[in-house]
């Protein structure tokens, strides 16, 4: 800042930590029990800088959040997820992309090259990330 307080822009990197649960170098089928996330830190122009593998606590899921939180992450791709643990990363302000499924290379590779749609790594079943369930049809009956 000058002593006028006219702000000059500074060269700064913004760095995005981007998480996938993984499991056999694929994502992890359903992020509730999923026991590892790789961890790959960009820098504002989509290259990586960084890529770890860490175990995630098999605690609750406050717990498991505060952990995401805590190692900086900014996006989650994942397979399955409950509403409630969706919803409560959302929450935390980390973004998620859920019921996705193949080789975690091939989402790392769309991410960088900023061609990641979801719809080519949906899990089977799943449309546009949208949940398929049948708790609609159950509380009908249950109602009538």
């Amino acid at each position: 800042m000058s002593n006028n307080g006219t702000y000059y822009a500074i060269n700064m990197i913004m760095k995005k930590k981007v998480a996938i649960s993984i499991w056999n170098k694929r994502v992890s089928p359903v992020m509730d029990t999923a026991s590892q996330l790789l961890i790959f830190t960009t820098d504002d122009e989509r290259q990586e800088v960084l890529k770890e593998i860490v175990p995630i606590p098999q605690s609750n899921i406050t717990d498991r959040i505060n952990y995401f939180v805590s190692k900086g992450i900014t996006i989650l791709f994942c397979g399955a997820i409950s509403h409630h643990f969706e919803q409560a990363l959302r929450a935390s302000g980390i973004e998620v992309q859920p019921f996705l499924g193949g080789n975690v290379d091939d989402i790392i590779i769309a991410y960088l090259n900023g061609t990641f749609q979801s719809n080519n790594f949906l899990l089977p079943g799943c449309k546009r990330g949208h949940r398929k369930g049948r708790r609609g049809r159950r509380s009908r009956k249950l109602l009538n």
